[in-house]
C-alpha cells in the first residue's frame, strides 16, 4: 500500500485493530442512533406530563370522569390560601401577616370565604398568635412528595402541592411581594376554567408570561388540578430543569389558563420616576398617577423595591406620592407585627 507522507497512518491503525473504514462507520451511526434514543427518552419524559394535562381535558370534554382518582366532594365553596415562605425571617413574617389580615379585612363576610394557611415547616409562635387572634385562618399543614424533599424548588411549588389538600370549588393566591388594597372577591365569580386555573400577564417582562405570585385563581376539584395535587403533573425532571416557580407554571399551563386583566399584575414601577414601566397604565388610560393608584386592588413590588427592605423612616424619600401611600399603608398594616417581633 502508499506509505508516502500524503497518507496517514490512521488506516495501518485502524486494521491492525480490526476494524475498517466501514466498521466504523456503522458504529458511529449506532452511537448516534443510540443518543438520539436516550434524547427522545428524556424529551418524553418531560412532555408526559403535558401530555396528560391534553389527555385529561379531552376526556372532560367527553364528559369521562374516569381520569379521576376518586371524586372529590368540596368542603367549602371559597377560600383564599396563602403559604409560608422559605424564609421565615422577621420580615417575611410580617408581609405574610399584612396578607391574611388585609385580605380578612377587606373581603365580604357574607361571601363566606375562608382564609387557609399552608405551610410545610412550622408556623413560628408569635406570627401564629398573632394571626389567631385577629382573623379565622385556618392552619394546613403540606406533606410534599418525597421526590421534591430538598430540591431547590421544593417549598416554592406549595401552592401546587397543597392543592390535593384544598377541597373547595374555587382558590385564590396570592404571593406575599403585594400589597391589597380592595376587595378582591369578584375573582370567584368568573366563569368556568378549562384547565381549573387563571391568572394575569406580567405584562413587564417577555410575552407571553403569566404570573406565579399572584392573583392566581385555582379550582382545587377540577381534573387536571387534582392532578397537580397529587403530584401527576410535577415532573421531577422538569423540575430539576426550572430555574423558578413562574418558569415551570408557564411550561406547564401557560397555553391553558385563563387570562384576566393584567392590571391585577401592577407593579409598583408604575409610580417610580425614570423606571421602565413608569406610569405603564397611566398613558393607556390617560389617568394621572394618583388615579390610577385609586383604581388599583393589588400592588405588585417590583423586584428590589420591597417594603421590608426600605426602613418606615426613610418612606419620605421614596421619589413619588404613591410609593409614599403604598409604602406607608404596608407600614400601618405590619405594625403591630414589626412590635410584637422587635420585643
Amino acid at each position: 500500500g502508499m506509505t508516502g507522507q500524503g497518507r496517514s497512518s490512521w488506516p495501518r491503525v485502524s486494521f491492525a485493530m480490526g476494524f475498517d473504514r466501514r466498521t466504523l462507520r456503522c458504529g458511529l451511526v449506532m452511537v448516534l442512533a443510540g443518543y438520539a434514543t436516550l434524547l427522545s427518552m428524556v424529551v418524553l419524559s418531560n412532555m408526559g406530563a403535558l401530555q396528560m394535562l391534553h389527555e385529561v381535558e379531552k376526556s372532560m370534554r367527553k364528559g369521562d370522569r374516569s381520569v379521576l382518582e376518586k371524586p372529590v366532594e368540596p368542603v367549602g365553596k371559597y377560600a383564599y390560601a396563602f403559604y409560608l415562605p422559605y424564609d421565615t425571617s422577621l420580615q417575611q413574617m410580617c408581609a405574610l401577616y399584612v396578607q391574611v389580615k388585609d385580605i380578612a379585612k377587606l373581603t365580604d363576610p357574607e361571601l363566606g370565604a375562608e382564609l387557609v394557611l399552608l405551610h410545610i415547616r412550622d408556623v413560628p409562635d408569635q406570627i401564629r398568635s398573632l394571626l389567631e387572634e385577629q382573623t379565622k385562618v385556618k392552619f394546613q399543614r403540606l406533606h410534599i412528595p418525597k421526590y421534591k424533599e430538598n430540591h431547590k424548588l421544593w417549598e416554592s411549588f406549595a401552592k401546587f402541592s397543597g392543592l390535593a389538600a384544598l377541597k373547595y370549588e374555587r382558590v385564590i393566591f396570592i404571593g406575599i411581594n403585594t400589597l391589597i388594597r380592595g376587595n378582591l372577591d369578584y375573582l370567584f365569580h368568573h366563569s368556568t376554567y378549562v384547565a381549573g386555573i387563571a391568572a394575569p400577564r406580567i405584562y413587564w417582562l417577555k410575552q407571553p408570561m403569566i404570573t406565579a405570585e399572584g392573583p392566581i385563581v385555582l379550582d382545587p376539584i377540577h381534573p387536571m388540578m387534582i392532578s397537580v395535587g397529587h403530584g401527576k403533573m410535577i415532573s421531577p425532571w422538569l423540575l430539576d430543569r426550572s430555574t423558578s416557580e413562574l418558569e415551570w407554571i408557564n411550561t406547564y399551563f401557560l397555553e391553558h389558563a385563563a387570562l384576566f386583566d393584567s392590571f391585577s399584575s401592577l407593579s409598583t414601577e408604575e409610580f417610580t420616576p425614570g423606571a421602565t414601566w413608569y406610569k405603564f397604565w397611566g398613558k393607556k388610560f390617560q389617568l394621572a398617577p394618583t388615579e390610577i393608584l385609586k383604581q388599583t386592588r393589588i400592588v405588585h413590588f417590583f423586584p428590589g423595591q420591597e417594603p421590608w427592605t426600605t426602613e418606615s423612616g426613610h418612606i419620605d424619600t421614596l421619589p413619588s406620592a404613591e410609593l409614599r401611600t403604598i409604602f406607608s399603608a404596608w407600614y400601618d398594616s405590619a405594625s403591630l407585627c414589626l412590635e410584637v417581633n422587635s420585643t
